[in-house]
């Protein structure tokens, strides 16, 4: 969200958080990334070939692995003057 879409809404960002996920298992990564998963749609998409696609599974499964991904949490309050009101 923009700083102009959170005013537009009546919101003011108070924060802004970063979150770092780091992964050292293949396996872990895999369930929450979805390396196999995202293969697979780009040998049937036609960007990878299938053996293309193998090599780089495996090169996953059998070397050192480490991947990090950031998310980032906004913390948006209402602008001073807007009221909201349960329910509406």
């Amino acid at each position: 969200m923009s700083r102009d879409g959170a005013d537009s809404c009546g919101f003011h960002i108070a924060d802004v958080l970063p979150i770092t996920t780091t992964f050292r298992d293949v396996t872990t990564a895999d369930r929450v990334l979805g390396f196999e998963r995202v293969t697979d749609r780009a040998v049937d998409a036609g960007y990878l070939t299938r053996d293309a696609a193998e090599r780089w599974l495996t090169h996953l499964a059998t070397e050192p692995f480490f991947a990090a991904a950031t998310q980032f949490i906004i913390v948006a309050v209402p602008s001073a003057g807007t009221h909201r009101t349960q329910g509406g």
